[in-house]
């Protein structure tokens, strides 16, 4: 990595991928038209590249990343011998304490610290300085939880710190949807039981769920059935229903007739959650970088976030796997954090102006053609809210390792037969809604398999 001097200041965070090439830069030309359609990742995106991340193009998902490389200077020359210094002055010897650390404790033993919110654990507990903190370390887990430092829990730091040191990160070759196709597919192909079948509705709002009583036969275990109403669709009755939504739209579903005291009025308090901003961008020719890293706005606390310098941080996931863009083109993603989206609301021809002239002074030799909306097309831009459940300091904080129990919801117990599955249930990542859907299947599974064994005996347990 050879940043040019005259860049405004920012970080890489290097991405190995399946198409580096090492010791040339990669030319694609000016391709003559770009027929296969654009895919852009499901955001907020920063969730997975980050701290020396190694990101490759997989065909499946996956979780974290890798651990340590180097970081572009203030405008600082480099050599290769410097590789392995972070510009700011912290030498990689400053981190293994923290790499030790995390490298042999389980994920349990981290989830069982004293927690502290992420700013006091770096600078108090492991010591780095403040540049380091305000120009990289900073923007680097703001961009991965959305949110400042000081919001951030000590916990979920070491929890993705673990991760990114001990796993890889990396792009699904098909986009994120692949994943959810994965599972449909699965699903189908396995069904719930000989001779049943497995239904798949999509684009289906789920208006409201109620618990039926009266209306059929009392087995002992609970309500008979819950109705669930689809909007513009006809209702759906069920024994079970698992909930796997967003926070706020869990609550909004669970308080409907037969969820009494699961709603604001009953004092359950307002949840937090995060929300952000992503800006794609699509363009024939060359990327302005030829390698998967991450590049993120080290202008500090003072100005990064601000009018002139709104990026948190941007990357060229067609560099990862060349599925993500037509041939011949490239796709640019930005992402700017919850601040700076409501600074420009109503007004994204103007965000799109100031990510543009901040683009342009990151890539000198693109600058040009970044200006020129001829040239580098505004394919969206996305303001996606509740985009992350709140991790510390607010009730219920996603960082719950192993994820809270499926038949409870905001302290409160849910009726027989109902579960909920979400990040906000476990820990804000993709491990924690993973985990937490796991979870409810799991206790979906038992529920169903205490009812059949009481019809089998013929007995109640009212």
């Amino acid at each position: 990595m050879r940043p040019n001097p005259h860049q405004a200041p920012h970080a890489k965070t290097r991405i190995s991928g399946r198409n580096r090439r090492r010791g040339r830069r990669r030319r694609s030309g000016r391709a003559g038209s770009c027929s296969r359609p654009w895919r852009q990742p499901e955001p907020p995106p920063p969730r997975s590249p980050g701290f020396s991340t190694r990101a490759a193009a997989t065909s499946a998902t996956t979780a974290e990343a890798s651990s340590t490389a180097a970081a572009a200077g203030r405008g600082s020359r480099r050599t290769s011998s410097r590789r392995a210094t972070w510009w700011c002055g912290c030498p990689l010897l400053r981190l293994a304490p923290l790499l030790l650390h995390v490298r042999t404790s389980t994920v349990a033993d981290l989830f069982q610290e004293k927690e502290t919110d992420a700013l006091s654990c770096l600078r108090g507990r492991w010591g780095f300085s403040e540049a380091f903190v305000g120009e990289f370390l900073a923007p680097f887990l703001e961009g991965i939880y959305l949110c400042p430092l000081e919001r951030q829990s000590s916990r979920m730091f070491h929890f993705v710190f673990k991760m990114f040191s001990e796993g890889e990160a990396a792009l699904p070759r098909a986009g994120i949807g692949a994943v959810a196709e994965q599972l449909a597919a699965k699903a189908t192909r396995s069904g719930p039981g000989p001779g049943m079948e497995v239904e798949i509705r999509t684009d289906s709002p789920v208006a409201s769920i109620s618990v039926v009583r009266g209306e059929a036969k009392d087995d002992g275990d609970g309500p008979a059935e819950f109705e669930v109403q689809v909007e513009g669709g006809p209702s759906v009755r069920a024994k079970s229903v698992i909930v796997a939504a967003d926070v706020r739209a869990a609550r909004r579903l669970l308080s409907g007739a037969g969820f009494e005291g699961l709603g604001e009025e009953d004092g359950d308090p307002e949840p937090v959650d995060r929300s952000v901003g992503c800006l794609y961008y699509g363009f024939q020719g060359p990327a302005p970088i030829d390698e998967p890293i991450l590049v993120l706005n080290g202008m500090g606390d003072g100005e990064r976030g601000s009018a002139n310098s709104p990026i948190n941080n941007a990357c060229f996931p067609s560099v990862v796997s060349d599925t993500y863009a037509p041939k011949g083109c490239h796709l640019c993603s930005v992402t700017v954090l919850q601040g700076t989206m409501d600074a420009f609301e109503g007004r994204h021809g103007d965000l799109d102006r100031a990510v543009r002239r901040q683009l342009a002074e990151w890539f000198p030799a693109h600058a040009e053609a970044i200006s020129d909306p001829a040239l580098w097309d505004l394919k969206a831009v996305q303001h996606i809210r509740g985009a992350q459940p709140a991790q510390y300091a607010c009730p219920y904080p996603a960082s719950a390792n192993g994820g809270r129990a499926a038949d409870q919801f905001r302290g409160r117990t849910l009726p027989r037969g109902v579960f909920v599955a979400g990040d906000h249930h476990a820990t804000a990542s993709l491990n924690g809604a993973l985990e937490s859907g796991v979870n409810a299947a799991r206790a979906s599974h038992e529920f169903f398999t205490k009812k059949e064994m009481k019809k089998k005996e013929g007995s109640s347990d009212d």
